[in-house]
């Protein structure tokens, strides 16, 4: 939603008060037919299971949903492999 300068400050906003978030110089989202701004840099190994090896992976840049979708799906992923796994069941 874009709301005009001038509406703001009739609302008694002070316009130059407010943070600037700069997205249109940011990275696009990388996920195909996304290309979202604002995207960050994403590990594609998690560093909660890699550790420092993280830092070998490969990274690419992921808006907010995906992100969230990829460790959704990957929560997913890694809890079915376990469950499954006859050598981790006690």
């Amino acid at each position: 939603m874009w709301i005009k300068k001038d509406e703001i400050r009739a609302a008694g906003v002070d316009v130059d008060a407010l943070p600037v978030v700069d997205i249109v110089g940011s990275p696009r989202c990388s996920v195909q037919g996304c290309g979202a701004r604002g995207a960050e840099n994403h590990h594609w190994a998690p560093r909660e299971a890699f550790g420092a090896d993280a830092d070998l992976w490969p990274t690419d840049y992921l808006c907010v949903p995906h992100h969230d979708r990829w460790h959704e799906t990957m929560t997913t992923a890694v809890t079915t492999a376990v469950n499954n796994n006859p050598r981790s069941k006690s």
